[in-house]
């Protein structure tokens, strides 16, 4: 099997005829800088289209070296392309599905730990605790709740010094 470490550079620098023919060649990936050395040098290479075929892999067996695809090689990273596409597309995909779904529980959630980081409820500093005792919305229009809060809750409260 020739590969990168047959052809020291010092060999390449000096080397003028070159004859590998008959040879039995691996055409795989690991040999493609012998095919791309032998298209770009300047040496003489004997029977270069003839006599150098691909002896492995079993599928190129007796097809000429010079018929190797670069482009085959090229896939070196396809497994993690397809893996990184995967999880990105899994992310853009679930993430909305489980914001819809479970939205209010992650930010009640969020809510509850930052008061456990805090050590429980932080207390408003605008309202103070002894002015009201409580906060009533209710319907004016209509007139029986009006009337009762006016005339009975409002009364009794203010009767014990409260507002």
């Amino acid at each position: 099997m020739i590969d990168e470490s047959s052809f020291p550079s010092t060999l390449l620098k000096s080397l003028q005829h070159l004859d590998v023919s008959s040879n039995p060649l691996k055409c795989t990936c690991e040999a493609h800088w012998f095919l791309m050395f032998l298209k770009s040098t300047c040496i003489t290479i004997d029977h270069f289209s003839t006599s150098m075929q691909c002896d492995l892999p079993e599928s190129k067996r007796g097809q000429p070296l010079l018929s190797m695809d670069p482009r085959s090689c090229q896939d070196i990273y396809g497994h993690q392309s397809f893996l990184c596409t995967f999880l990105i597309v899994m992310f853009i995909t679930v993430l909305p599905v489980l914001h819809k779904l479970y939205g209010w529980d992650f930010w009640y959630l969020s809510h509850i730990c930052l008061a456990a980081v805090r050590r429980g409820y932080a207390q408003m500093s605008t309202v103070s605790r002894e002015e009201y005792d409580a906060f009533i919305a209710f319907d004016s229009q209509h007139s029986m709740v009006a009337d009762w809060v006016y005339n009975e809750m409002v009364p009794q409260l203010e009767e014990k010094g409260r507002r």
